[in-house]
């Protein structure tokens, strides 16, 4: 790292998979090309060949004991927080000389959560969460759960992720509580939505709180042609192609019921002729009773420029999702000037305006959600409206470059605050 340059460390449970993976990494990117910092990653599972990238335990002894430790506490359902490796975590070289710590998820099983008031008595903390899990017992998203203001307990969805073996919400609950009685730090929400959740946490309220969304290289995820891109897929010229993609197919969460209950709705009220492209880990089996129609799965991509072309063959994505807070999936959609159909939940509704730059169907309502495709796939024209809008927004609102200024002027806030003397 240039001396000159404020040091800034990245820390994630990966970074290649994942929507906080994916983000942190455009993060990282953004702070190296557009501000003051220089920017590197400590990660729990280390996928890419990236120099600037370090599995957090140094060793294969160190991670073969944190993952026999993390099999322990999840037997006894202490989520996260038997991690050896993590109490001398402060003494990691690329920790030592940094001045600004981003946090990502800490959830994934990789570190223990008492590792935040050690590294926060080392230096500056900005915590950037990407669901609910830091503020609920247990869960990353509650759906209409409202236990996580009270304490948890009598868990109604002790399966959801991270699942528990028996119920241990409420002391999970209340070790947080605890834990954040001795740590300092201050949170980046990505969305408004989820934002307003922390300033409602019993738990988080004392935290400072920044919304500041996600961005990314519209330089890389910008409208293609439609035909070159479909010609490379093999898919016919005039067919109308909706896209689907999410990292697992068969997701629960990612709207795996309601997009096959919206598509068999859209079959009995339309003869029209469709291609379903489909993105992600898993095959069309794990779309069990997908209606008659041409599917194409491509698998996992990891390349953006092919998700950009992919986004670029599509007319319309489709992201059902029943729990979320600002879905890359959807920037990257709109910056394709691909307009979406989603559901109003979480930040959602914040990138996918409705009849502006896209359309936001009733929750859980298959009906409105297949009315939503009709529209969109019937209206040429007011298909390229959405997406030259969507476009437009994206540009407006959610560059990489604008993220990394913004994450600059906090981190550069946090250095102003506190003292040199405190740290080191």
């Amino acid at each position: 790292m240039k001396s000159n340059r404020y040091r800034v460390i990245l820390i994630n449970n990966s970074d290649t998979v994942g929507g906080a993976a994916i983000a942190a990494r455009r993060l990282q990117t953004g702070l190296n090309h557009y501000t003051g910092f220089s920017s590197r990653m400590l990660v729990g599972s280390k996928r890419s060949q990236r120099s600037d990238v370090r599995q957090l335990t140094p060793s294969f002894v160190h991670w073969a004991i944190d993952q026999c430790a993390g099999k322990l506490g999840d037997l006894l359902s202490l989520q996260y927080l038997t991690y050896p490796y993590s109490a001398v975590l402060p003494l990691n070289k690329w920790i030592r000389e940094a001045q600004i710590l981003n946090i990502h998820n800490i959830h994934g099983g990789y570190l223990s959560q008492w590792a935040l008031p050690m590294l926060g008595h080392r230096v500056p903390i900005i915590w950037t969460l990407h669901d609910m899990w830091s503020f609920t017992g247990h869960c990353a998203y509650t759906y209409d759960c409202e236990r996580w203001r009270t304490g948890c307990g009598d868990c109604p969805r002790i399966d959801e992720y991270p699942r528990l073996r028996w119920d241990s919400s409420h002391l999970l609950w209340c070790i947080r509580a605890r834990m954040y009685e001795r740590v300092g730090v201050s949170l980046v929400t990505p969305s408004r939505w989820l934002a307003e959740q922390v300033r409602n946490s019993p738990l988080l309220t004392r935290f400072r709180v920044h919304c500041i969304p996600n961005g990314l290289d519209t330089e890389v995820f910008q409208p293609q042609d439609q035909g070159a891109s479909r010609k490379a897929l093999g898919i016919e010229q005039d067919a109308s192609v909706l896209m689907f993609g999410t990292q697992m197919l068969g997701l629960r969460r990612k709207g795996r019921d309601e997009l096959l209950g919206a598509l068999k709705q859209f079959s009995q009220e339309s003869d029209r002729s469709v291609v379903l492209l489909l993105v992600g880990h898993g095959d069309v089996g794990s779309l069990k009773g997908l209606p008659q129609m041409s599917t194409r799965s491509v698998g996992e991509v990891e390349k953006e420029n092919e998700m950009a072309a992919l986004y670029s063959a599509s007319d319309v994505f489709l992201l059902p999702t029943l729990a979320d807070n600002l879905p890359n999936v959807l920037l990257e959609s709109t910056a394709c000037g691909t307009p979406a159909i989603t559901y109003d939940v979480g930040g959602c509704g914040e990138v996918i305006r409705h009849m502006e730059t896209g359309y936001l169907a009733g929750y859980r309502d298959s009906h409105d959600f297949a009315r939503g495709i009709r529209l969109l796939l019937e209206h040429e024209n007011l298909r390229r409206e959405m997406g030259a809008k969507a476009r437009k927004m994206v540009l407006s609102e959610y560059t990489l470059r604008l993220q990394s200024t913004r994450y600059g002027e906090l981190f550069r806030e946090q250095l102003s605050r506190v003292s040199r003397a405190g740290f080191r």
